[in-house]
């Protein structure tokens, strides 16, 4: 269901608990519990996560998170309806600073989990 990378991070319990419980609910919601698609996941902070941003997505900057999805719209949901999962391959890849979250987390008052 999904695979943890940590980048110049910490491993961290609390982080892959997180993880753990917001992968397994978003696969349920989209039908996907069954499927042999797995989302990766690094954890970083915000020199790295700015590296990956301008070579990505030519944009100079730090950010709080990346995605990089694998199929379009349509194409995930045709797997879905066909059940069309014979193979493992991955749904995505998700980059994430930790340090941008925490930080966003105390600017908008709420919890680190909720922001992250």
């Amino acid at each position: 269901m999904y695979q943890i990378e940590y980048l110049e991070e910490k491993e961290n319990e609390k982080y892959e608990d997180i993880i753990k419980k917001v992968v397994k609910k978003c696969f349920e919601v989209e039908n996907l519990i069954d499927s042999l698609l797995y989302i990766s996941i690094t954890l970083t902070n915000p020199e790295n996560i700015h590296k990956i941003n301008k070579e990505y997505r030519n944009i100079d900057k730090p950010t709080d998170v990346l995605s990089f999805p694998m199929f379009e719209k349509q194409e995930i949901e045709e797997k879905i309806q066909k059940k069309d999962f014979e193979f493992e391959d991955i749904l995505g890849d998700i980059v994430i600073s930790i340090e941008q979250v925490q930080n966003q987390a105390e600017e908008y008052g709420h919890s680190f989990e909720r922001e992250f």
